[in-house]
């Protein structure tokens, strides 16, 4: 499990916002993407397309699927899509960036 995480806003095109994850400092690079229509943040590649069936739901904040083989963790994908979900249920526009540390 990741001990902080970076996550930046690098793109916008309608209801899809693709986020670059910086975990432990740039260790390991990852790229979810919020997509407030349809109401999940999923695990992408740098061009914002889907990667596996995970997802975490915006509604309930429940996840399902599974990563594609090759990408991070279940442990580095829960925290950063859980944070990114919480600053756009917030605020309510997708945030520009979230930077947690975890003990």
């Amino acid at each position: 499990m990741s001990t902080s995480f970076h996550a930046v806003l690098i793109r916008s095109t309608g209801p899809l916002h693709l986020y670059r994850v910086l975990h432990d400092g740039g260790d390991r690079t990852a790229h979810l993407v919020l997509d407030t229509a349809g109401g999940e943040v999923f695990p992408a590649d740098a061009d914002g397309v889907r990667r596996g069936t995970l997802v975490l739901s915006l509604a309930d904040g429940n996840h399902s699927g599974e990563p594609a083989e090759g990408d991070e963790p279940l442990g580095d994908f829960l925290p950063s899509a859980a944070h990114i979900a919480r600053a756009w249920i917030n605020d309510g526009t997708p945030p520009e960036k979230v930077i947690r540390y975890f003990g």
